[in-house]
């Protein structure tokens, strides 16, 4: 099927390199080892992890842009992909992850550099369910996150 180029300009891949982090973050029981929550509840403590990794991922995207002048272009994207994390995130997770993400942005064109300011809402899970329906006993655990972003892209990049 032949897409308008108007349309196929819209679709872009997105490949990032991301540094997650977090600590004390709560964990459900069937997300850790049972060796390791017997140690928790031993210690007294509940069921937390903390996050120290690298993700890569591949994220086909289509963005949509409503122009409102040549020099100032919002649009809204979306986006669903792979990613792949250095460490599986929980004792009998995997590292092979789906990420899906939503978000708007705003172009301004100032003299020849096109700046942008971005809000996204983003999650990636390694859909324990879908796993399962496989014979995979796979533990979920979703992260979500809203990103901000600021910054110059490429002069040709439009």
């Amino acid at each position: 099927m032949l897409l308008p180029e108007s349309v196929l300009e819209s679709f872009l891949l997105e490949l990032r390199l991301t540094r997650i982090w977090g600590a004390n973050i709560p964990l459900e029981p069937d997300e850790v080892s049972s060796e390791r929550a017997a140690q928790f509840r031993a210690e007294g403590r509940p069921l937390t992890g903390n996050w120290s990794d690298w993700q890569i991922g591949f994220i086909p995207c289509y963005r949509v842009s409503l122009p409102l002048s040549r020099e100032t272009r919002p649009y809204v994207e979306f986006g669903a992909g792979l990613s792949v994390l250095a460490h599986p995130l929980i004792d009998n997770g995997t590292s092979w992850n789906f990420s899906l993400l939503a978000g708007l942005w705003v172009e301004k064109e100032i003299g020849n550099f096109p700046f942008h300011i971005a809000l996204r809402a983003e999650h990636f899970s390694n859909f324990a369910g879908l796993w399962s329906q496989f014979g995979f006993t796979k533990a979920n655990i979703g992260v979500e996150a809203v990103v901000l972003s600021v910054g110059l892209r490429g002069l040709n990049s439009r």
